[in-house]
C-alpha cells in the first residue's frame, strides 16, 4: 500500500512538471494558439493558490497582453504582416510629410504600489558610454531605446518607427562613441521579436540594419550583445537560436553555437577565452569560434530554465553560473574554480 501511495505521488509529480514544461514551451512557441497555452497553464497549475516565483505573475502578465492583440480563436496574428507594410510604406514616392512634434515623457517618476515590486516597466539592458559617463541608453521589452547625455536628468526615445520596440542588446563602440549596435527583440519575454542588429553611426540618431537581419515571422530574440574589449570589429550575439559572431563591425555573422543562447562573457584580462550559457554551460579557447561544453558541478541541463553568468575581475578563473529551475523558476548559484576545458 505504501509503494502504490509513493508511485502515485511520484507520478503526480512527473506529470506536473511534465504540463509546467509544456505550457513554458508553448508560451514561447509564436504559432501555438492562445488558447492552447491557456489550456496547458490550467491543467499544470489546477487549483493551487498563488505562489511568487512559480511561474504564475509571468503567464498573467503573456495572458494579458496577446488576448488584447489575437483573432477571437485565440490565433495570434502573423508579425511579420506589420513589418511587410512597413516597408512597402517607405518604399512609396513621395513620402508623406510628418507634422512637426515635440514629445517629452511625462512620468509617472513616482508611484504607491502594494506589489512587492513596483514599477512603471522593466529595462532589459543598459549601456554607458566609456568615453562620456553622462551618455546612458536604455533598451526596454516593449517601449524602444533611450538615450540620456545629462547622467539619466533627461532622456529622448531613439527608435520608435521600427516593426519592434524590444531591445535585448546594446553596445557602445570604445574607440567611437559614435558607434552604437542594438539588438532587437525582447529576449527576457520572449513575446517581442527580433528583426535583428541595428547599428548606427551618427550616436543613435538614425539606425540600419546589420548582416545579422531576421523578418518578425522567425519569432527570434535577442539576449545579450557584447563587443571585443580590444578590437571594436568583433562583436558577439546571443540568440534564441544561437550565439552569433562578427568580425568585420556587423557586415557579415558566423552562427558559432547553435542552440538557444542567453548570455556570453570574455575572461578579463585574455579575451581568446570566453563563457556561454543557454541552458547549459559552455568555453572557448579560441576566441569564441568554437565551443566545449561543461556539466561538472552544475545542474542537468533538463533541470534548468535559464542560466546566467559571471567571471570575477578579482579572480578571472573563477566564473559563477545563476541556475533558473525549470519546475518552479527557482534558482541556484554555482561556481568553478580554475575553469579549464
Amino acid at each position: 500500500m505504501l509503494q502504490r501511495s509513493t508511485f502515485s505521488i511520484t507520478l503526480f509529480l512527473i506529470t506536473n512538471i511534465l504540463h509546467a514544461q509544456e505550457w513554458i514551451e508553448q508560451l514561447q512557441d509564436g504559432h501555438t494558439n492562445v488558447r492552447t497555452v491557456q489550456e496547458s497553464f490550467h491543467s499544470a497549475w489546477g487549483d493551487r493558490e498563488y505562489e511568487r516565483g512559480k511561474g504564475y505573475k509571468v503567464f498573467k502578465r503573456w495572458e494579458w497582453f496577446w488576448e488584447q492583440r489575437t483573432w477571437p480563436t485565440g490565433e495570434r496574428p502573423d508579425p511579420s504582416v506589420h513589418a511587410n507594410a512597413l516597408t512597402q510604406l517607405r518604399g512609396m514616392l513621395p513620402l508623406p510629410q510628418a507634422k512637426s512634434a515635440s514629445w517629452l515623457p511625462l512620468g509617472p517618476y513616482s508611484w504607491q504600489s502594494i506589489s512587492y515590486n513596483p514599477g512603471a516597466g522593466r529595462v532589459n539592458c543598459v549601456a554607458q558610454d566609456p568615453n562620456d559617463p553622462n551618455t546612458v541608453f536604455v533598451g526596454t521589452p516593449s517601449g524602444g531605446l533611450w538615450k540620456s547625455t545629462d547622467d539619466g536628468g533627461t532622456w529622448t526615445a531613439l527608435i520608435t518607427d521600427l516593426p519592434t520596440l524590444a531591445i535585448g542588446g546594446i553596445v557602445i563602440d570604445h574607440t567611437n562613441s559614435n558607434v552604437v549596435y542594438c539588438g532587437t527583440g525582447d529576449g527576457d519575454g520572449n513575446d517581442a521579436y527580433s528583426i535583428g542588429v541595428l547599428k548606427s553611426i551618427d550616436g543613435g540618431a538614425t539606425w540600419n540594419a546589420t548582416g545579422l537581419d531576421w523578418s518578425l515571422s522567425q519569432t527570434r530574440t535577442v539576449r545579450k550583445l557584447i563587443m571585443h574589449p580590444s578590437d571594436a570589429n568583433t562583436l558577439f550575439c546571443a540568440a534564441n537560436n544561437g550565439l552569433w559572431k562578427t568580425t568585420d563591425a556587423g557586415a557579415s555573422w558566423t552562427l558559432v553555437h547553435v542552440d538557444g543562447t542567453r548570455d556570453v562573457e570574455f575572461e578579463p584580462g585574455d579575451p581568446t577565452v570566453m563563457y556561454a550559457c543557454g541552458k547549459g554551460f559552455l568555453r572557448s579557447d579560441d576566441s569564441g569560434n568554437t565551443f566545449t561544453s561543461i556539466a561538472a558541478g552544475l545542474p542537468l541541463v533538463v533541470d534548468v530554465n535559464r542560466m546566467s553568468i559571471a567571471v570575477s575581475p578579482a579572480d578571472p578563473q573563477v566564473v559563477f553560473a545563476l541556475c533558473g529551475r525549470e519546475d518552479d523558476g527557482a534558482t541556484r548559484v554555482s561556481t568553478a574554480a580554475p575553469m579549464v576545458g
